[in-house]
């Protein structure tokens, strides 16, 4: 039986029938429940969104965490580069004991590397003064290095060194190498150069030695009222080098 003719609605006319197209309705999804979620990931693994969000914000809390803690030592090595005089007044004084005690301790007494050459030297009876350092709290000391006769310019014993003031004197020891000026200045005769002390007319004989608390010393007085024979100083030979390295 055929189908009865639809009746004709004039606000809803009929559609055009188009051939291989379906007069039915297209299907629609039914909406979710209002008490389950829209999304519903398998049991035992995460949407990939929540996977990444997750990361993202670790990232962002790691850069704020490194941030806040970092900051501080940051600024703290900023602030001790800028002024280093920030330490405390007694970590300064620690380091200014410290740095006192090293240089106490590193320092030693001061002495003149050279005082002359073999070929200054050459001679008997050569000599040239020089200043020689005993120590830093005390002032340089006029000294004299004279050659003595009958030994090689290459032996230490043929040099003597000593100081050119007595412990108690008033004025520097000089040579006196002019004989003639020794007999009538000095109102004494010699055959070689003699040292003397013009404050009190001393005279030391450089080839003659004398006890001086049980040890020998160059020097002997053979004239005048010193206490003792000049003080002696050490001397070495290095290559051509005349050192001078203790004085007693």
């Amino acid at each position: 039986m055929a189908d009865p003719p639809a009746k004709f609605d004039p606000f809803k006319p009929a559609q055009p029938r188009i051939p291989g197209v379906s007069d039915a309705p297209a299907a629609v999804a039914p909406e979710p429940a209002p008490d389950q979620p829209a999304l519903r990931a398998p049991r035992g693994k995460l949407p990939t969104q929540w996977i990444a969000a997750g990361a993202a914000g670790a990232v962002v809390l790691g850069m704020l965490l490194a941030w806040i803690f970092l900051r501080p030592a940051a600024r703290n090595a900023t602030a001790s580069q800028a002024s280093p005089a920030a330490a405390s007044p007694v970590e300064t004084l620690a380091a200014a004991a410290s740095s006192s005690a090293t240089v106490a301790s590193e320092v030693p007494p001061i002495y003149p590397d050279e005082v002359a050459t073999t070929e200054e030297m050459g001679k008997p009876w050569a000599w040239k003064r020089f200043n020689f350092m005993k120590a830093i709290a005390q002032g340089p000391v006029p000294a004299m290095v004279v050659r003595l006769p009958g030994g090689s310019s290459k032996n230490e014993a043929s040099y003597w060194a000593f100081s050119l003031r007595s412990r108690y004197g008033k004025c520097d020891m000089e040579i006196v190498t002019d004989l003639e000026r020794l007999r009538t200045e000095f109102g004494y005769g010699a055959q070689h150069p003699m040292i003397v002390e013009p404050c009190t007319s001393t005279v030391f004989d450089p080839l003659r030695r004398a006890t001086v608390s049980g040890a020998w010393v160059r020097g002997e007085i053979v004239q005048g009222a010193a206490l003792r024979p000049p003080l002696m100083m050490d001397v070495q030979l290095k290559g051509n080098r005349i050192l001078v390295v203790q004085m007693e």
